[in-house]
């Protein structure tokens, strides 16, 4: 994470100011600026939704809500801007999907709080696609988001092959999901299609290439002891770690109960009554692999192991489920092409790749991490620095007379993680980021 050149300055109150807060309708003759009436915004990001969601809590004492007669239609554009000099504006709209509270503050003052979701999801929602398309998974995802929604796709990996689809009465946003759904790279790894606070286009990236990029903050780590938060460096005091707690984790039984540790795969054309059988091994199909591959060289021991063992066997050698769907039936096949439908593949290592693609996604979810952090940074600097980039974080073990030395950090809670989800939490007297991350294994044992 680049540093802002005022950094050594000491930050203002709030590290940002609201810009401008609209509110506005086609059912009012004119706007109207929340942006001193504002208490709270928060901003949700994730790498499962193709759009942000949010809050937004204001104190009325202008009879605003009453006069105003907020139905749940009405557009909100948040103009953002943090106090340092590097720092960009960040424009956003959403749309008034819900009126969550209303209630009185005092006599003549009413607290309200809205539900927001980002205009591109209010919008997907008035239309409905029944259409054939014949192209690349990522194509196919561009266009509709051109056409409907008026977005580009921002991306590294673009699969070459070509799909036909139909899009069996999906609004847009539903349907480019789908569409991801079902991409994989040959390798194995998901795609995931996500929008930022920061950047106007929607990101279509697979696993490996997300967590395969260098950590934003490799040169301070965001780091939870007490001697960090107490530094005189001010990079090191603004990296301190607020607040942290880990999610239910390390749920093993599910997932061998899903089907995603070891397990047998059919996938059944059913005009030839053809069988594509495959089978499941997640160490020796998934872990093992990235080990040699992605994994950071001092971060290798996998969230999963083989040690694990009944009767002699161990857990991923027992084939605990068996799945079978239907996966095509050529119906796209001439003489001279054969193009895939959207549950097909040409080969049984293309079905092999979707499904280890789906263990991977549900396995990068078996030790989430989540810490709160100033958002100073995540301002000061342009660009976008949350979902999809990596963190470095690092906790001390928990024993007497530990140092900051790299022999006592807690293995297991330390690391690079890829940042899956955050909230944005503007208030008026601070601005913090909460993060959720993820990873695929822990740092080796010292």
């Amino acid at each position: 994470m680049p540093s802002p050149t005022s950094r050594n300055q000491p930050a203002n109150v709030s590290d940002y100011i609201f810009d401008s807060i609209i509110l506005e309708s086609e059912r009012m003759d004119f706007e109207i600026d929340l942006s001193r009436a504002t208490t709270d915004v928060e901003i949700f990001e994730s790498l499962d939704r193709p759009y942000l969601t949010g809050t937004l809590v204001l104190g009325d004492n202008n009879n605003l809500i009453q006069g105003v007669d907020i139905l749940g239609g009405e557009k909100v554009t948040i103009t953002i801007v943090g106090t340092h000099s590097t720092s960009e504006k960040i424009k956003k709209t959403f749309y008034i999907d819900e009126i969550m509270f209303s209630r009185k503050g005092g006599d003549h003052t009413e607290v309200a709080g809205f539900h927001l979701i980002e205009d591109i999801c209010y919008i997907s929602n008035l239309y409905n696609i029944s259409k054939y398309y014949d192209d690349t998974s990522f194509n196919i995802i561009e266009k509709i988001a051109k056409e409907y929604l008026g977005k580009e796709i921002a991306t590294k990996t673009t699969p070459k092959e070509s799909n036909t689809v139909i899009i069996p009465n999906m609004e847009p946003l539903t349907a480019m999901k789908w569409i991801v759904g079902g991409m994989s790279t040959n390798e194995g790894y998901p795609f995931y299609l996500f929008s930022t606070l920061a950047a106007d286009k929607l990101g279509l990236y697979d696993l490996g290439t997300l967590i395969s990029n260098q950590s934003i903050n490799d040169d301070f780590p965001f780091r939870n002891w007490q001697a960090a938060a107490n530094s005189d460096n001010f990079k090191v005091g603004q990296r301190a770690i607020k607040d942290y707690r880990f999610e239910k984790s390390e749920n093993l039984y599910k997932l061998i109960n899903l089907g995603f540790f070891g397990a047998e795969y059919e996938f059944l054309d059913t005009l030839t009554n053809k069988k594509n059988n495959t089978t499941l091994d997640i160490i020796k199909d998934l872990i093992k692999p990235l080990a040699t591959s992605l994994l950071p060289r001092d971060q290798r021991n996998p969230t999963l192991t083989p040690a694990f063992k009944h009767e002699g066997k161990s857990f991923n050698e027992y084939k605990s489920v068996k799945k079978v769907s239907i996966g095509g039936s050529n119906a796209f096949r001439t003489a001279t092409q054969f193009k895939t439908s959207y549950s097909e593949n040409k080969t049984t290592a293309g079905y092999k790749a979707g499904v280890i693609a789906d263990a991977m996604h549900n396995i990068l979810q078996k030790t989430p991490l989540t810490i709160v952090v100033n958002g100073l940074e995540f301002l000061a600097t342009p660009g976008h620095h949350t979902i999809g980039n990596n963190v470095t974080i690092e906790f001390l073990r928990s024993q007497v007379n530990t140092t900051s030395n790299d022999d006592h950090l807690d293995t297991k809670k330390s690391g690079k993680y890829l940042i899956y989800a955050t909230k944005h939490m503007f208030k008026k007297e601070k601005y913090d980021v909460q993060i959720t991350g993820v990873k695929l294994a822990n740092m080796d044992m010292k």
